[in-house]
């Protein structure tokens, strides 16, 4: 798996989905290859034809599954975009919720460090479980070898942080390496009212994690600082859902799709908006509102598909044809991808901000590219696009640019163009010298 580097129109919604069993998982394997296939092919095969962009391939106190899975699936897919983070699955010995269900605590490594598969290794040699050997010492989770081990093995939050301790020291940042999200839910830890130690349990290990598996009902909840039961104001946390899947039908049928049951939720996508990246799941835990959405599809989809004429998909810039360069390269074959929900362009001054906008407001025919002043007198508004800067000299004409929407036909100028009044405009675009001369006019 090679390095997904950050995408050039900034961060945009995929989905995410970090709890996938693969075969040979530690337990409830009910993996079935279908006639003729192997079971790895199949699996590897799911998985790339699915629309979800990363995956957490999970196993329990272990990540033995990730490992074979990521060999075969590279083999078989070596130019693949799919990204696969390590999820070792803990199931803790804490009984907080109304179910009676052991809390499961989910590692989710990063794939991306130095030497990351080593320290997996490493954390789970040093994992305590609360199983004991001769002599009452704690088996490691690296020693657990038969499924009765790994049915009967549970582990604290005090084994984890130590293991942690061993593996990255006392000084490192864990998030370089890893975040820790606990089960919500189903294996959860919403404890009942008026269950003081329980409760108290909860609030340690809401304080432990990152964030949390779990459903669109649980995002309000982790979003509150003040929900623990004392004082103690915590963090606002993210909510991710996961389908957790054991077998082939459980991928076909829930593998990012919204499943319900006479109105109960069953199964969600849940979508993250960031790059394919550890850094870009890391947002997450800053930005918990703004970053995941669990659900069929965010908002901003659904806009998009339904307003595709009125959203910027990209800008295209290039030399006109014949054009022998004297005046310079400034553009070619210049292509700006848009993200839809971009709202500003940073820059130093001189670094070309005025350049794209007036370019976007020139190539979608905006009605403030010249002022009316008094007497008649025309002013040009365009910072960039004026007869002091790139058309001085006739440089403009010998570019051109394109504005492509999401759907329909582009719309295409020379630089050194004017726009047409009489035609509606596509864009509605307020250049500095407008503002300038609006705030000014202290008459009108």
């Amino acid at each position: 798996m090679t390095t997904k580097l950050p995408s050039s129109i900034g961060s945009v919604w995929r989905k995410w989905d970090l709890h996938i069993h693969p075969p040979t998982t530690k337990l409830n394997d009910q993996y079935v290859a279908s006639a003729g296939k192997d079971v790895w092919d199949e699996f590897c095969q799911k998985l790339e034809e699915s629309d979800v962009h990363v995956l957490g391939v999970t196993d329990y106190f272990s990540a033995d599954g990730y490992f074979t899975f990521i060999k075969k699936f590279i083999a078989k897919y070596p130019d693949s975009k799919k990204v696969f983070f390590p999820n070792v699955e803990l199931r803790t010995s804490y009984v907080v919720n109304s179910a009676q269900e052991e809390v499961n605590v989910h590692i989710i490594f990063n794939p991306f460090a130095p030497k990351f598969d080593q320290l997996i290794k490493k954390f789970l040699q040093h994992l305590n479980t609360n199983k004991t050997g001769t002599g009452g010492a704690h088996i490691k989770a690296s020693e657990l070898t038969n499924k009765t081990d790994f049915e009967e093995a549970t582990t604290t939050r005090e084994f984890i942080s130590d293991a942690f301790k061993e593996t990255f020291g006392d000084k490192a940042d864990l998030t370089d390496y890893l975040l820790v999200f606990t089960a919500a839910n189903n294996d959860g830890i919403r404890a009942e009212r008026g269950k003081k130690r329980k409760l108290s349990i909860t609030d340690e290990l809401d304080k432990f994690s990152h964030g949390f598996f779990g459903n669109s009902n649980n995002l309000e909840y982790f979003l509150k600082k003040d929900r623990l039961e004392g004082e103690e104001e915590v963090e606002a946390k993210p909510v991710i859902s996961g389908c957790d899947t054991h077998s082939f039908t459980d991928v076909d049928t829930w593998l990012g799709k919204l499943v319900m049951n006479e109105g109960e939720i069953l199964k969600q996508p849940t979508w993250i908006k960031a790059d394919l990246t550890f850094e870009g799941f890391k947002q997450t835990v800053y930005e918990p509102a703004e970053r995941v959405f669990i659900g069929e599809e965010p908002d901003i989809e659904a806009r998009v598909r339904s307003n595709q004429t009125k959203y910027i998909k990209s800008i295209h810039i290039d030399h006109a044809t014949g054009y022998d360069g004297k005046h310079g390269i400034w553009f070619r074959s210049e292509k700006i991808d848009l993200n839809p929900e971009l709202v500003a362009i940073i820059g130093n001054k001189g670094s070309g901000k005025s350049a794209v906008t007036d370019i976007i407001g020139l190539l979608g025919n905006s009605h403030n590219q010249k002022y009316d002043g008094v007497n008649g007198k025309s002013e040009e508004l365009f910072s960039f696009l004026n007869k002091e800067k790139f058309k001085k000299g006739r440089c403009a004409m010998n570019f051109s640019g394109e504005l492509h929407w999401h759907a329909g036909q582009p719309d295409e100028k020379s630089l050194d163009g004017d726009t047409d009044e009489n035609l509606s405009e596509k864009v509605e675009y307020l250049p500095q010298k407008y503002l300038e001369k609006i705030c000014s006019n202290i008459e009108d």
